[in-house]
């Protein structure tokens, strides 16, 4: 990681001003660039202030800005008119009389399509949970919680101190909530939430029996949780939905999986219907009764319909899954009932009225057979696999694309992670960036513009 590389003031009226720092991670993105540019946005994305910079270190001319609305500053190098890297900085508010500053406004620069590591090591980095936040993201292992801080008291990406998970929570499953983080069942039954600020606090859930295996999704501003494993093995069909009302943690029971199950993972996504788009969230994989299944399960999280199961015609389980356009689930690589682990990409179609079926001509494959991937969506309709294992069990570090923004869709290789690992989570944080914990380690990967 290089020193900040560029420092500039944007300003609004008089001596009022903000100071941000170009904070350079990875290989150096002014190399074999010819013009450097910055750029102001409005939070509706309109621009707002623009300068372009022959050389590097010459002082920036922005000009006024407005203060008292969030704005976001952007960096973007060019070879010509081929961008090499990109960077943008957290929403931020330039102080005014009546509005006080907010950021920092600092931006982290990295070339487009690569992972950048972070030289960051936060401990049990394989079996990290990666959360954003509004300074960056939760990192939450399973014994304590440690803030990333996308922009540091220097500017550079830093790990804050760890806060040790209470002792009924050590191990549990986490989520994020409402700008805090939600922890489900752990070394015993319940739930915890953290919040913003890293206060902890129990919730009343009395009917929350399970301690692992629960599948948990975000949708709608609340948290689904579907099914686990009690206390004493015991498989259980619960569904639960979890919500902020005013500084209230609502816990509220939705009708049951259709069976029993743990381990699974859940996706929310929007399904189709005669008067427009539903929230919907598929669990796929875990284990039931009967061991392994393969069976996926629509659950509709308002609680009016009830869980609805589905067999593919080519089924598998560890999937990389991400929602894409409405009525529309990507599901990538897995392992076939037969243990095969397989590279196909399909696109699941989803209509409450209609039977599900799979999108043919299927896009291209995956570069790399995989299960146990992880899936960010970049946009809708672009989604960046990492991780996973390959058939003989060994992790994979090279990261693919799948654009499916016109279907049947394409995949291409796009970078490798700096470690290979077999347990890897990501998320996309609030400047555009994915963190990604696998190895021992943190990276950024910089998405090229969709």
């Amino acid at each position: 990681m290089l020193a900040a590389l560029l420092l500039g003031a944007v300003g609004c009226a008089g001596d009022r001003s903000v100071e941000f720092r170009v904070v350079v991670v990875g290989d150096d993105p002014f190399l074999g660039a010819d013009t450097t540019e910055v750029r102001v946005h409005a939070a509706d994305g309109t621009l707002v202030a623009l300068d372009l910079l022959a050389d590097r270190n010459a002082p920036l001319e922005l000009g006024p800005l407005p203060f008292g609305a969030p704005l976001v500053v952007e960096v973007e190098t060019r070879l010509g008119s081929l961008p090499l890297a990109l960077g943008r900085s957290f929403p931020f508010v330039v102080p005014g009389p009546e509005a006080a500053a907010s950021g920092p406004a600092d931006v982290t620069l990295g070339l487009l399509g690569r992972h950048a590591p972070l030289g960051l090591r936060p401990g049990a980095v394989g079996s990290l949970r990666v959360l954003p936040s509004a300074r960056g993201a939760w990192l939450v292992s399973a014994d304590a919680i440690i803030p990333f801080l996308a922009h540091g008291a220097d500017g550079h990406p830093a790990l804050g101190t760890a806060q040790p998970l209470s002792p009924p929570r050590r191990g549990a499953a986490a989520i994020g909530l409402g700008g805090g983080v939600l922890l489900v069942g752990g070394a015993a039954a319940g739930a915890s939430f953290i919040d913003p600020s890293g206060a902890e606090r129990v919730l009343e859930a009395p009917g929350l029996v399970a301690v692992r295996g629960i599948a948990p999704a975000t949708v709608d501003g609340a948290v689904l949780l579907a099914g686990g494993e009690a206390e004493d093995g015991t498989l259980v069909a619960d569904v639960w939905r979890v919500r902020l009302e005013s500084d209230a943690v609502l816990v509220e029971p939705l009708p049951p999986l259709p069976a029993p199950r743990a381990g699974a993972q859940a996706t929310a996504f929007l399904a189709n219907g005669s008067a427009g788009t539903v929230p919907r969230v598929l669990v796929e994989g875990g284990r039931d009764a009967a061991g392994e299944t393969f069976e996926l399960v629509v659950i509709d999280p308002t609680g009016t319909s009830p869980s609805a199961p589905w067999t593919s015609p080519r089924p598998r389980r560890g999937c990389a899954i991400a929602p894409l356009a409405a009525g529309q689930v990507m599901l990538a690589g897995g392992v076939e009932p037969d243990g095969t682990v397989v590279s196909d990409v399909d696109v699941l179609v989803v209509d409450v009225e209609r039977p599900w079926v799979l999108l043919a001509p299927a896009p291209d494959p995956l570069f790399r057979a995989r299960t146990g991937a992880v899936a960010v969506p970049l946009a809708p309709g672009l989604v960046l696999v990492a991780g996973g294992t390959d058939p003989g069990g060994a992790p994979i570090d090279a990261t693919e694309l799948a654009d499916l923004r016109l279907l049947p869709g394409r995949v291409r290789l796009t970078g490798s992670l700096p470690e290979g690992a077999a347990t890897t989570d990501a998320a996309a944080l609030e400047d555009g960036t994915i963190l990604v914990a696998a190895g021992s380690g943190l990276s950024l990967y910089f998405p090229f513009p969709p």
